[in-house]
């Protein structure tokens, strides 16, 4: 019998003693027990698991991180003008800084060919997005793809070794990196936006936010996608509490813990058809 996955709270600390700082995204390593986390003041701190004790801190961006991605034992990190890798110590080993500051996401490509992919925003509402690509073992940008509308996110890990890409429309697409970043195929997600997405295999999990009277509400349902063929709907499910964040389980591939601003947590199936478990 499979067993079923449960929530505990297990250790809660600020980030820092002294300062106050509001925490921006959240990772967590697969080779160190620790759990990397971006601020909006730029920070970059890595913290040990379960205690959360700081193992290390850098200061390498001067605005919000926008997006983390894991690679060997380090973290790559974008803010809107800059970004880093750092090794696990915190010591900064590659730095490179936009001018344009759009930059508003990053990937570690799933191929492992040791390529970081940089999502970029659109100027303006009729120019176009564009991804780049960083070489982590020479530290230099080698080739750049565009996307209507920009990247507001990116997801690797989908199915015949696609990207999932957020734009700000509320669409999930998906690109090709081994032609260009072409677009194969694309969804309407939440027609006001998107506010988190993750993926795992053949399923594309989106939260966001609808439309209302011309307004922008928060989507009281997230959406799971299957991309294995034609992409289509797997399931709407209605969360109450309004998600506002959520991720696949790591162990449990059709289970996603999904989080609303109120601090409300529920482990729900993708399919929607059970609740595991809620806490607050």
């Amino acid at each position: 019998m499979q067993a079923t996955p449960g929530l505990t709270e297990l250790r809660a600390n600020p980030i820092h003693p002294r300062i106050s700082e509001s925490i921006s995204c959240l990772r967590f390593s697969n080779r160190e027990e620790l759990v990397w986390s971006g601020t909006d003041s730029g920070a970059l701190y890595g913290l040990q698991s379960p205690s959360l004790n700081r193992y290390c801190c850098a200061r390498s961006h001067a605005s919000r991180i926008c997006g983390l991605a894991l690679y060997g034992d380090g973290a790559a990190s974008v803010s809107s003008t800059t970004v880093c890798y750092h090794a696990v110590g915190g010591l900064c080993h590659i730095r490179h800084t936009s001018p344009e500051g759009n930059m508003a996401a990053c990937e570690v490509e799933s191929s492992g060919a040791n390529r970081l992919l940089v999502g970029g925003l659109a100027k303006a509402s009729r120019d176009k997005g564009q991804v780049s690509v960083l070489d982590l073992t020479t530290g230099q940008f080698t080739s750049q793809g565009e996307v209507a509308g920009g990247v507001q996110q990116l997801k690797g890990g989908v199915g015949r070794g696609l990207v999932a890409a957020g734009v700000p429309s509320g669409q999930v697409v998906l690109l090709d990196p081994r032609t260009g970043f072409a677009q194969q195929a694309s969804m309407a997600a939440h027609p006001g936006g998107l506010a988190c997405m993750d993926a795992r295999s053949d399923l594309v999990a989106t939260c966001g936010h609808s439309t209302r009277q011309g307004q922008i509400v928060p989507d009281i349902y997230f959406k799971v996608f299957d991309v294995r063929s034609t992409p289509r709907v797997l399931s709407s499910v209605q969360f109450r509490a309004g998600p506002a964040m959520l991720a696949f389980h790591p162990k449990f591939t059709s289970t996603l813990l999904v989080v609303s601003p109120s601090g409300v947590f529920s482990l729900i199936d993708a399919q929607g058809s059970a609740f595991a478990q809620t806490m607050q």
